[in-house]
């Protein structure tokens, strides 16, 4: 019998042409213009090593089977003839058993337990498939991926399952959820909200019995729920809820339990996304710490995902610090701002240079350019794009996510720049090394470099993975052109049209994750079945925030604000107390119905007391001020002992530039109102609104200090009096200037 050549591509032996098994693509595919289908092994080898001793139970024997990749695209090599899409939709909606003698890809039965098969419909509906030889070796550790290899735990915790357990009902859940949004099949035809709930059901109550044993299981099922949240839209509510109690599950733990075994894989599965989720929440996180950096990779060495992440996980820490300093930059220590600008001045210093050493280690380009047809309609004819192609899925992941974090940096380290000027002639050779004068060409080039990267990520080979792998460098790239007003349109559309792919292959929360709530441009409005955490009216979900009237209360954050992703418990509070209003106290329905706010802070007035100020958008401030009488006293009763206040969310523009170079790129004239001095003076109204200032003193002292008086009118002293206090704290925490408020006495009353 003749052996087929492994080192003749398959477009070769199909046309029975010479093939000189090149790599990427041969050298007759690419002469010719043909695309070059590559050299498909149709043998698994699988090394003999301690692992696979030890690991030699049935149930692992049949899931390596599974996974086992071959010439047909979506099926499942398990020795039996296939079935149709249809048979399995069927069956996992309504429980139906299946037959022994006929196991297909997609007529896996959920309701019956078949473990085997639902960890094949996950395993090849998730993981690309070029990387399924690898699976099950760890020989090769470097060839990890960001978050995939952790479903080679499955096998391993199916003895440990039971009648209640979590784990089956969470790998339920994610299975019905791919099938459900498998393309060019009805969602109608599977429901995966009810095994979604059920698994929300079994979750909370694998909480409430805390069985220290059920550890690594617990991971992996919030690990499935959280894959199975990517199918649902506007599920960032929820993603963000099991990201946070796995935070806390691994810090119940110790990064010491973390260092080999299935718990390492997990913790290998999971830390790409604690990580992505710290940057997205600019919140500091427990894996930037030197011990869960170290002794979770103090056995096997991390591979070149995590050694990025290592090196990035800082940088969340230092997003938190500038939103601090940029809250009050005049109360601000300067050593703290050198410091912090120096620190992410070298992070971004050191990804360039490891992005050089990367390069230079392998004996072949890490990406080069590929050019691909692309065909937008039905009917319309092929263009041919230029996009970057990589060696593997590894390479795309590592270097799109290095061009994301370098993006973050340089876009900080401008805005410390702008904020605090001094910093550049302070640190004159960490500005020239950072190439801070030439911020926008680089991240603009860096954007077009991740936006070209797409398509390889895009691939139907690449499965789920590869597509889920681009929403953070997408996100970072459309918010970054889109909050500066930029005229790259070309970019914000490529963000678009990727994003609308991103659906089609099942992803519904795309939109959601990379716009930002609110974007409904994309594709079609929710239904209540395939929006399962819009109508959610019941006590097994996981975080209060999941509940339908939590849910509905954060629709008065504005859709723009971040807070409206991960508010925090303050603004959680606020949004709840405003929809109660809403909902129960007619006076005030019409008025609150379309009123939002942008964000909340709690400030330290002083004698132990303590004020909310919330921010509100400028268009809506008119709306509030309308009732904002009644509904400062109705707030201020739900949060007792706190003075609460209401101020417009301004923005501060920098005073324009006097090089030749700025006024040839300034657009328009910086407006009145958001000047640095004409937004202080709107703080003010704001502040004492709805008592008039009737007038305004600015003494000097002999030592050169200054101190604002503002007159407020006589006839409002009864009503504000005891609030003169926190306006003057409130003002100074916000601005960094000290004011006092006063009333007219006497014959200085006459004067105003």
């Amino acid at each position: 019998m003749r052996v087929k050549q492994r080192s003749t591509c398959q477009t070769c032996r199909k046309r029975k042409l010479g093939c000189d098994g090149k790599l990427p693509g041969c050298s007759q595919c690419v002469l010719t213009g043909r695309k070059c289908d590559g050299y498909p092994s149709e043998w698994t080898f699988v090394p003999q090593d301690i692992r696979f001793e030890s690991s030699s139970s049935p149930v692992l024997q049949k899931a390596a089977v599974i996974a086992a990749p071959n010439d047909c695209e979506g099926i499942l090599t398990v020795s039996h003839p296939l079935e149709t899409h249809q048979c399995t939709l069927d069956a996992v909606q309504h429980g139906d058993s299946l037959s022994s003698s006929h196991v297909p890809l997609c007529a896996l039965d959920p309701a019956q337990l078949n473990w085997e098969n639902l960890i094949g419909l996950v395993v090849r509906s998730y993981i690309p498939e070029n990387e399924l030889p690898f699976i099950w070796d760890n020989s090769d550790n470097s060839r990890s991926r960001i978050c995939g290899f952790w479903v080679e735990v499955l096998p391993n915790l199916a003895p440990q399952r039971h009648q209640d357990c979590i784990l089956p009902s969470a790998m339920k859940a994610l299975a019905t959820s791919i099938l459900a949004s498998t393309p060019h099949r009805s969602p109608s035809n599977v429901d995966s909200t009810q095994h979604y709930y059920a698994a929300i059901r079994a979750l909370r109550m694998e909480i409430a019995a805390r069985d220290p044993a059920s550890h690594a299981e617990f991971a992996a099922s919030i690990m499935c729920l959280s894959l199975t949240e990517l199918m649902f839209r506007d599920s960032a509510a929820g993603i963000s809820a099991h990201i946070k109690g796995v935070t806390q599950l691994l810090q119940s733990r110790g990064p010491e339990q973390y260092k080999s075994g299935i718990l390492h894989k997990l913790f290998v599965g999971f830390r790409p996304f604690l990580v992505i989720q710290a940057f997205q929440g600019r919140q500091p996180t427990v894996l930037a710490s030197e011990e869960w950096i170290r002794l979770p990779f103090s056995i096997h060495s991390p591979s070149l995902m995590h050694t990025l992440l290592n090196q990035v996980a800082i940088v969340p820490t230092y997003l938190y610090h500038i939103d601090k300093m940029s809250e009050n930059p005049g109360q601000t220590d300067p050593s703290a701002i050198t410091m912090l600008f120096s620190s992410l001045a070298n992070i971004l210093v050191g990804l360039e240079n490891w992005e050089i050493t990367l390069q230079q280690q392998t004996d072949r380009p890490c990406y080069w350019s590929h050019v691909t047809d692309s065909q937008s309609k039905e009917g319309t004819p092929q263009t041919q794009n230029t996009a970057l192609w990589f060696a593997n899925v590894t390479m795309a992941n590592v270097f799109t996510h290095l061009w994301t974090v370098r993006i973050i940096c340089m876009t900080e380290l401008e805005k410390l720049a702008l904020l605090f000027p001094w910093l550049i002639l302070g640190e004159m050779s960490l500005t020239n090394q950072c190439h801070l004068h030439r911020v926008q060409d680089r991240t603009l080039a860096l954007s077009n470099q991740i936006c070209s990267s797409m398509e390889y990520l895009m691939q139907d080979e690449m499965k789920l993975f590869g597509p889920a792998s681009t929403f953070f460098p997408l996100g970072t790239v459309y918010h970054k052109f889109k909050t500066d007003e930029s005229q790259q349109t070309n970019i914000i559309a490529c963000c678009k049209a990727i994003v609308n792919r991103l659906v089609d292959k099942g992803l519904q929360s795309a939109p959601v994750i990379v716009f930002g709530d609110g974007h409904t441009s994309v594709a079609h409005q929710p239904t209540q079945k395939e929006y399962p955490l819009l109508n959610f009216a019941s006590p097994f979900s996981i975080l209060p925030s999941t509940t339908t009237a939590t849910m509905s209360a954060l629709n008065k954050i504005a859709a723009t604000s971040p807070s409206r992703q991960s508010p925090s418990e303050l603004e959680t509070s606020i949004a709840t107390a405003l929809y109660d209003l809403e909902s129960n106290t007619a006076d005030l329905k019409v008025a609150l119905r379309p009123l939002q706010f942008v964000s909340a802070r709690e400030i330290e007035v002083g004698h132990g007391k303590k004020a909310i100020v919330i921010f509100v958008p400028v268009p809506s401030l008119q709306g509030f001020h309308r009732v904002q009488q009644r509904l400062t006293r109705e707030l201020e009763k739900k949060f007792s002992d706190r003075h609460v206040l209401i101020l417009a969310s301004r923005r501060i523009l920098p005073r324009p530039k006097r090089s030749n170079r700025s006024r040839t790129t300034q657009t328009q004239k910086r407006p009145r109102s958001r000047t640095l001095t004409a937004v202080h003076d709107a703080i003010l109204g704001d502040l004492v609104f709805p008592v008039e200032i009737v007038g305004k003193r600015l003494r000097t002292k002999e030592d050169g200090s200054k101190v604002l008086k503002v007159i407020l009118d006589e006839k409002e002293r009864g009503g504000v009096d005891y609030r003169l206090d926190t306006y003057s704290e409130v003002y100074r925490r916000l601005t960094g200037r000290g004011v006092n408020f006063e009333f007219p006495q006497g014959a200085a009353a006459t004067e105003f």
